[in-house]
């Protein structure tokens, strides 16, 4: 057999139900060991169900309808099922996953972040240097720092920038 005659053969297979659980489940846990450096400290050291566990909750009727949906559209890659973690800060672990188009986790994720930056703005602060006179403010939350704009005075930044 030739290589891209395999290649095919794996892509194919990939779009079993079967093919499609082994390939999930196999990246699932790869997220979990950390083989996945950009995101790993989303994932790694959470624990994971077993394969078996995994492939009998994985037999559900939403799967079923998700996964036939997705051959429908011809695999269209919004419509593919993936894997929620419910409460990110846990594992993939019976209880806290649920069945969602990749769409569906793609927008829960954007609105999670949305979320976290609102409930942990901590307000503006200075970068503790002056930039041509005036002063520099940025929008902090937990994880990120956001630059807001250069200011005549920290007092100004505070009217402009009220803490939510």
């Amino acid at each position: 057999m030739n290589l891209k005659r395999k290649s095919m053969t794996q892509q194919e297979y990939r779009k079993t139900k079967k093919g499609f659980l082994v390939k999930l489940y196999d990246n699932m846990s790869q997220r979990v060991k950390g083989n996945q450096p950009l995101k790993s400290h989303l994932y790694k050291d959470k624990s994971i169900l077993s394969k078996e566990d995994f492939y009998s909750w994985a037999n559900s009727f939403e799967f079923n309808e998700l996964f036939s949906k997705w051959e429908e559209s011809n695999y269209d890659r919004k419509l593919t099922p993936t894997v929620d973690r419910i409460d990110s800060s846990y594992g993939y672990v019976i209880g806290n996953i649920q069945w969602l188009t990749h769409s569906e986790n793609s927008r829960r994720s954007s609105e999670y972040r949305r979320d976290i930056l609102l409930n942990t703005y901590t307000g503006v602060f200075y970068d503790g240097f002056e930039e041509a006179g005036r002063s520099v403010g940025s929008n902090r939350s937990q994880f990120r720092q956001w630059f807001i704009g250069s200011n005549r005075s920290k007092k100004q930044v505070s009217e402009r920038f009220v803490k939510v």
